[in-house]
């Protein structure tokens, strides 16, 4: 079963589905490409890895503590007596990060398997928490003479900076060729239109792929069968506008 929309499935992000849909996606996104790409290429995926740190700000002792009123400092940590006045100490636990994959697929050309193109599908992650890591990834490929097309589909979080604003829509596709930088192709659309059909550079000028995005969207959902894991009754918890809202809500599954 299809996606009630068009286009993108806010409900995915809404719902907190990402993490799985961008594995599927990417997924798919590889089979299509190893369909289009002749023999001369490959397309592999690969990942980065994010540290996420739980949130710490409710332990840190407050500042009365610091005043002298450490006897509540003492109880909860277990703390051992001051050796030396107004000083305390305690046992603690040092934080433990958790480990996050992000997928994204590398082109390569063969026989020496030298990188042509790296395709990247942006995360709540790289869009919020991480977006200064994200950012120094992204400079790092563009240092390099390989072409990069970043693939926004998050209604939420920040966008990828440019130095003119981006065109109007939730969504944005990034094309950034490794012989025309700082030059980026951007595009933009609403939630009420479909997914692009992109032409993706190759190594040599005026070679291309066309890799038609709506087609591993709709295979991607169909499936990991998120028609039965969203649930459309919801409140759709994202910054859209009330028009927005009033023509998805027209186009949702009755419930029954």
């Amino acid at each position: 079963m299809s996606s009630p929309f068009p286009g993108v499935d806010p409900y995915i992000e809404a719902q907190h589905w990402w993490r799985d849909f961008h594995w599927t996606l990417m997924n798919v996104w590889q089979e299509q490409l190893l369909g289009l790409l002749s023999d001369d290429y490959d397309a592999r995926l690969d990942h980065d890895v994010c540290l996420l740190f739980p949130d710490c700000s409710e332990t840190l002792a407050p500042e009365a503590a610091i005043a002298g009123n450490d006897r509540a400092f003492h109880k909860s940590q277990g703390a051992a007596e001051d050796t030396v006045e107004g000083i305390a100490t305690a046992v603690l636990t040092l934080p433990t990060p958790h480990e996050l994959k992000e997928p994204f697929i590398r082109i390569l050309h063969r026989p020496d398997r030298s990188l042509v193109a790296v395709m990247k599908l942006l995360s709540p992650t790289n869009k919020g928490t991480h977006f200064g890591n994200y950012l120094e990834k992204r400079i790092e490929i563009t240092e390099m003479p390989v072409h990069l097309v970043e693939l926004d589909l998050l209604i939420s979080g920040r966008k990828p900076p440019m130095m003119q604003p981006l065109p109007p829509g939730q969504f944005h596709l990034f094309i950034s060729r490794g012989d025309e930088r700082p030059k980026c192709t951007v595009s933009g659309w609403s939630i009420r239109h479909t997914l692009p059909a992109i032409r993706i550079p190759l190594v040599r000028p005026g070679e291309f792929i066309t890799s038609k995005l709506q087609e591993v969207y709709d295979a991607a959902y169909t499936r990991a069968r998120y028609e039965r894991a969203l649930d459309y009754s919801k409140p759709l918890d994202l910054p859209l506008s009330d028009a927005h809202r009033d023509w998805l809500a027209d186009r949702l599954p009755p419930m029954s």
